[in-house]
């Protein structure tokens, strides 16, 4: 049931923030289906709670490893379930989730890394991995690049650098992580950055649009 009174935020069963909401939805809903995806060509099944501990995974990692209330980071991949875990990851431990163009220039992404402030870069593989090689020297907010993908980069091995199953591996040394996570969602306010959208910059650098939970 979706209610609102003059200037107070819609609630949406009993829930004023996507983050609030979508924690109510993965627990209610559990092993139902969440979403599908193509595995070598196989049509693969993933749950609610699959979508929930992932992304909580992701969340609390982040915050050991220093993400602030606020803070933006990056999404630089094709659409994929990982996207959909790091974006919810990211919301859900008070941060602000900033999609990428996989067909953006190396140069481009410097540009809105440095523009968002972001704290961390999340890369599908080793494709968009080499465009922040590209230009490391250049974003300096940066604390940590981490890749969805290791197929190409076996042997690679940055300080700046981490996989998204070290990320997950360092998750699983946080015993607390349910609370921290579920705490972190109860802080969420309607009127917190959700995510940021760039304009195209047909006419000019590209701006973020601040979309907030309202």
């Amino acid at each position: 049931m979706m209610t609102t009174t003059n200037n107070a935020p819609t609630l949406l069963h009993g829930c004023d923030t996507v983050v609030k909401l979508w924690r109510q939805q993965c627990l209610e809903r559990g092993a139902r289906i969440a979403h599908r995806e193509k595995d070598l060509g196989i049509w693969q099944s993933y749950s609610w709670q699959d979508y929930y501990e992932k992304a909580r995974a992701i969340g609390v990692a982040l915050l050991s490893l220093g993400l602030e209330r606020g803070q933006p980071v990056s999404i630089l991949s094709e659409d994929n379930k990982e996207w959909l875990y790091c974006d919810l990851g990211i919301a859900g431990a008070g941060g602000v989730s900033n999609g990428v163009y996989t067909t953006d220039s190396a140069e481009q992404l410097a540009y809105l890394v440095n523009d968002s402030g972001s704290a961390f870069l999340f890369v599908e593989n080793d494709e968009q991995l080499d465009k922040y090689l590209t230009v490391r020297d250049q974003v300096p907010t940066l604390k940590k690049v981490i890749v969805f993908d290791r197929k190409g980069l076996r042997d690679f091995d940055d300080p700046m650098v981490m996989f998204l199953d070290e990320l997950y591996a360092l998750s699983e040394q946080i015993p607390d992580a349910e609370a921290q996570f579920s705490a972190s969602i109860a802080q969420s306010q309607p009127d917190d950055i959700r995510m940021l959208i760039y304009t195209s910059g047909t006419t000019g650098a590209p701006k973020g649009a601040m979309i907030s939970h309202r």
